[in-house]
């Protein structure tokens, strides 16, 4: 399923950043210089808005699939899953400024960035969400949604 892919696509690409693969610029815009991509904060943010943005998004696609068997079963393995209420009210948080209803139970879910400079070693980025008094860390929450849409796609062979 490719747009399986997708998500996992924007998954390894917050995992670099997470890991500091990403070379942070102080800027507004990307530079590339000797084939190296720099990125402002601010991109690396949106790189992480796009992933659960992306990872929710995975359930209209599976709706919308006429191949797909899952149309009935998709809205209860989001509503069953702490992660993946979490993912939908980033995506919605994200995507329209201001949630009008919420899965999770807070409606005014945030992310707070988190950037680490070490002299030699580089720039890591990290994230925590915040929902009611609960911090999680982004990484790890994105980590937990790719493994429940894993468990969920296995099974009809969407997914390896």
């Amino acid at each position: 399923m490719s747009n399986g892919r997708r998500v996992q696509r924007w998954y390894r690409r917050v995992e670099a950043i997470s890991k500091g693969k990403v070379p942070l610029l102080h800027a507004t815009d990307r530079v590339v210089t000797s084939g190296e991509v720099f990125a402002s904060a601010a991109q690396l943010t949106d790189d992480f808005h796009a992933f659960f943005q992306n990872c929710y998004h995975l359930k209209d696609l599976l709706v919308h699939d006429a191949s797909v068997s899952l149309k009935q079963t998709v809205d209860n393995f989001i509503n069953n899953s702490p992660d993946m209420r979490l993912c939908a009210d980033l995506c919605n948080r994200t995507k329209h400024a201001v949630l009008t209803r919420t899965r999770a139970g807070d409606r005014n879910i945030t992310t707070a960035q988190n950037v680490q400079v070490r002299i030699g070693v580089g720039n890591f980025t990290s994230w925590t969400v915040t929902s009611g008094s609960t911090e999680i860390d982004g990484f790890d929450l994105a980590t937990r949604c790719v493994l429940e849409w894993t468990r969920y796609l296995r099974p009809e062979g969407l997914i390896s």
